[in-house]
């Protein structure tokens, strides 16, 4: 999420096709935390703020808790909220630059196709021309 919010990063257009309805975010709780902190650690207070407040009012939000938890990601266990995420809202994809997350590919089970920024802004754009 860092990534794409900023005014001048080459991914603001996903940030910016999100605000217009271009797509759909799926969180938990826990990944909420997990954005409030970094971006405590990364951002000025306004920001941390305004970034939560669209998460908690977008209708292009939705909040789904997982009922399972697979393990999918041993190298860094905490990634593991993400996919567990993915799995319980049935997303099309995962979106991030996290290497952790190639261990998804090694399991057929569940399911979790993740994605580099390059490929959603390829994909993005896309969508976009041919509508």
């Amino acid at each position: 999420m860092i990534q794409i919010l900023g005014a001048t990063s080459k991914y603001r257009a996903l940030w910016n096709a999100f605000l217009k309805g271009g797509g759909t975010v799926c969180v938990s709780n826990e990944i909420v935390l997990e954005y409030e902190e970094i971006l405590a650690q990364k951002s000025s207070q306004l920001a941390q703020q305004l970034f939560l407040q669209v998460l908690l009012l977008s209708p292009h939000v939705e909040y789904h808790e997982a009922r399972y938890r697979f393990h999918l990601i041993e190298a860094d266990p905490d990634d593991n909220k993400f996919t567990d995420c993915a799995v319980a809202a049935a997303a099309d994809c995962i979106v991030t630059e996290d290497s952790h997350f190639s261990a998804t590919q090694r399991n057929p089970f569940p399911p979790v196709h993740v994605v580099g920024l390059d490929e959603f802004l390829t994909m993005l754009t896309d969508n976009t021309n041919e509508e």
